[in-house]
């Protein structure tokens, strides 16, 4: 399951008094389904989707719905959170079907999960919230199954040639595509020592879009946005491959600092994440959730420092510890730049993580259901005070997140079932 709020939500419902608590989700899979769609869904919307496949619940459908939530007056029933828009079951077909209508030649009938049903894995909203000029139902082709993509953040429907979405498939090259045509634009090559096409596992544009952030094993690779290639800054995350300093593992996902700091976050997939300065590409502070230890602070010899989530005083040690965290799978500031959120995989909690003074997390959300390797995405509102999340319930959760510092608070302010097989 996942969630996106727009930066310039739609008003799909009148009469709404926050219209920026506009909730979406869809199914989240592992699937291998190469094909990504742009719908307009007959609203002042844009929503960017990836195609997956699974052979999960029956509760589970191939399709998307679009939720809206007045914080300021809720019902009983549905604590405020109403569905404006389904596609119920117009894109339901199996993995075998969906390669023949891609025009892959092959017997889906032999293939292994041909019969599969195939299932959306991400959406995200453009950066405007327009759909206008876009045409409805734009079909990109990957070659192969999707990893990650992300919107330029300058997009606006105003001005088709800002109208591009970045993607990244394994052993291809990145791909800068026209969001009005399905036509490829550009392509961004990353290769090994062998000269094999590396698929990053995250992308990432910078603020005002003019450089292209790759993560792989070890690794952030830096493109020029205006010069597509194989041209580009390596910045390696451990000094060599045996090295303890640095952030080890495979580069999951990034996310920038939205006050105008350079500042961004990388999350790995041994469990650490990094806050790197992008005008000198060096690493300051590497974060480690390890709540069952007492917190410590260490410097390395080149000055970075190195912080672990723990008690604050002794007073706390003997508190239940929260379980491990796992493999990061998303990382988002919060609005003002003040804090950080993380999801991890096999991890039922989103940490807050307090960047500015002590680096300790400052409180966790939990969202019920089976741990997963999945991607769970959340999102957090433009004004920085909710955030909405789904799990592997079907359910979306609605968490205030006034007072970051006060891990007392309860937080939880609406959930509903957002998946019913209908």
């Amino acid at each position: 399951m996942d969630i996106d709020m727009s930066t310039q939500p739609p008003q799909v419902l009148e009469g709404s008094s926050k219209e920026d608590a506009t909730v979406v989700e869809a199914d989240n899979t592992d699937g291998s389904d190469q094909t990504t769609q742009l719908q307009d869904i007959s609203q002042p919307e844009q929503q960017y989707l990836e195609n997956g496949q699974d052979s999960s619940q029956d509760w589970q459908s191939q399709s998307f719905q679009v939720f809206e939530h007045s914080f300021e007056s809720s019902s009983e029933e549905h604590h405020g959170i109403v569905k404006s828009f389904s596609t119920n079951s117009t894109f339901n077909c199996t993995v075998g079907e969906s390669r023949t209508w891609m025009g892959i030649k092959d017997d889906h009938l032999r293939m292994s999960n041909g019969r599969e049903n195939n299932f959306f894995k991400a959406l995200k909203w453009s950066p405007d919230g327009s759909y206008t000029q876009l045409n409805a139902g734009v079909l990109i082709r990957e070659g192969e199954v999707i990893y990650d993509m992300c919107w330029y953040p300058g997009m606006t429907s105003l001005d088709p040639s800002t109208c591009c979405v970045l993607s990244s498939s394994r052993d291809h090259p990145v791909h800068l595509w026209d969001a009005f045509t399905g036509e490829l634009r550009c392509s961004y090559t990353i290769v090994d020592h062998c000269e094999v096409n590396v698929a990053p596992n995250a992308l990432c544009f910078n603020l005002d879009g003019t450089k292209i952030y790759c993560g792989s094993n070890n690794m952030i690779q830096i493109f020029d946005t205006a010069r597509p290639g194989r041209d580009s800054l390596k910045r390696p995350t451990v000094p060599t491959r045996k090295s303890k300093k640095g952030q080890k593992g495979v580069i999951s996902c990034l996310a920038f600092n939205p006050d105008q700091s350079d500042l961004y976050a990388a999350g790995s997939y041994l469990k650490t994440i990094g806050l790197y300065d992008a005008r000198a590409e060096e690493l300051l502070l590497l974060l480690r959730d390890k709540s069952h230890r007492p917190h410590h602070r260490q410097r390395g010899k080149k000055g970075n420092v190195t912080a672990a989530a723990g008690p604050d005083n002794e007073t706390q040690q003997d508190q239940p510890a929260s379980p491990p965290m796992g493999g990061l799978t998303q990382v988002q500031f919060t609005p003002d730049g003040l804090y950080l959120y993380s999801a991890s995989r096999q991890d039922p909690f989103i940490r807050c993580w307090d960047i500015r003074n002590t680096a300790h997390v400052l409180h966790r959300l939990e969202r019920p259901g089976e741990q997963t390797n999945q991607r769970i995405g959340f999102d957090i509102s433009s004004d920085g005070r909710w955030l909405t999340t789904g799990d592997m319930n079907g359910d979306i959760s609605i968490f205030d997140l006034t007072n970051p510092s006060d891990a007392e608070c309860e937080r939880l302010t609406a959930r509903i079932h957002g998946h019913d097989g209908q």
